[in-house]
């Protein structure tokens, strides 16, 4: 009887330590559980279809690459070129925060 609940207690926690990831890639063709979810892997997007009797991942669709601002240009633009004193404070503003900065 201690012995079959010492197994049993190392099984389940065996059980719950243990599992299949959750992010695993996408392979087409391999089951998947919604119909109609969609899943991104790598650069494609795969949809979940209905094929026979089966739920199946499509062959998948690339997916162009999104275009991103480099740090060094959005500063060039933020950084102001004329350095503010009290004379020019008024037209000049809105690089109070820049200059205080540096």
């Amino acid at each position: 009887m201690r012995r079959t609940l010492i197994v049993a207690l190392v099984t389940a926690l065996l059980s719950i330590t243990i599992s299949t990831p959750s992010s695993a890639a996408i392979k087409a063709g391999s089951k998947c559980i919604l119909k109609n979810e969609k899943k991104t892997s790598g650069n494609k997007v795969f949809t979940c279809t209905k094929s026979g009797g089966k739920l199946i991942w499509s062959k998948g669709k690339t997916v162009k690459a999104k275009k991103t601002i480099t740090p060094s240009s959005q500063e060039a633009s933020t950084t102001p070129t004329v350095e503010i004193s009290f004379a020019n404070l008024a037209a000049n503003y809105s690089g109070v925060p820049y200059w205080a900065w540096k």
